[in-house]
């Protein structure tokens, strides 16, 4: 005789089960490798297994959390008390409890923090004795900022940004570069080069690639560059060289005359 399989019980035995990422605890990690950074992940039990097996150290002294809101109103309360969404605040639980310390000077750089800290009372004493490089880009109509300790890493970005020709006013070329340096006293290094480069002349004489991308040998004395008086600025005897770059040199330089800005300063006092 075959028996029938038993139906399931409505009401079957209780059995304890892993949180749902999406609604259990999180908290704070560093990686133990390379950058260090502190991040935010899913801190119940085989979550953290996985991520300290991935190289991530659980920073569990300064507590967990729940993400998300019911009804647009914080689920959460941060140390004081106080209604708090980590979602849109992920740090302030780990400041309150004094962890402003736990950055590495890199991610601090990253996210602008050396200059406008993510709250009025937070410090970060890593930074003390650090000297920070910021070029802003000239061309976006918000503040870009680059930053970095070493001046050239900065200097790489800004130049990878101006040349990234996301748009016109991005498409820099190494004239335009040179240019913004001279007036910036920022050092790109795009014209430096190796007698070992395929740039090398014959007999280790170097040559500089020019803005249509020839190659000039730079044996004898340099020919004095033809200037663009079109371009010539409205202020000062300045005048850019001739070529297609001209036009931008010319709004760089506009950005930088001495003569302009104490012409606008007069009328300024005039009215």
């Amino acid at each position: 005789m075959v028996m029938a399989p038993e139906a399931p019980s409505l009401y079957p035995e209780l059995r304890e089960v892993e949180t749902p990422q999406a609604k259990g605890p999180h908290g704070y990690y560093r990686r133990r490798s390379d950058t260090g950074w502190i991040i935010t992940a899913g801190a119940w039990r085989s979550y953290r297994s996985d991520m300290e097996y991935k190289g991530y150290e659980f920073l569990g002294q300064y507590g967990t959390f729940t993400n998300g809101t019911f009804r647009g109103k914080p689920l959460e309360q941060d140390a004081r008390g106080g209604p708090w969404n980590p979602a849109d605040e992920p740090w302030r639980l780990l400041f309150q409890r004094g962890g402003a310390h736990e950055f590495p000077v890199t991610q601090i750089i990253a996210y602008h923090w050396h200059l406008r800290p993510p709250y009025r009372e937070v410090q970060f004493p890593q930074l003390a004795g650090v000297k920070v490089t910021d070029y802003r880009c000239p061309e976006c109509p918000k503040e870009v900022l680059f930053s970095a300790v070493n001046p050239r890493e900065a200097a790489e970005m800004l130049r990878q940004h101006l040349m990234s020709q996301i748009n016109g006013r991005h498409s820099y070329r190494l004239a335009d570069l040179e240019e913004l340096g001279k007036m910036w006293g920022i050092e790109f290094g795009v014209n430096r080069v190796s007698v070992n480069s395929p740039l090398a002349g014959p007999d280790g004489a170097a040559a500089q690639a020019g803005d249509d991308g020839r190659v000039a040998s730079l044996g004898g004395p340099p020919e004095e560059p033809e200037l663009d008086f079109s371009f010539k600025c409205d202020y000062c005897d300045w005048a850019p060289k001739k070529g297609h770059h001209a036009r931008n040199a010319r709004r760089m330089h506009l950005w930088n005359c001495k003569a302009k800005k104490a012409a606008e300063q007069e009328g300024a006092k005039a009215e």
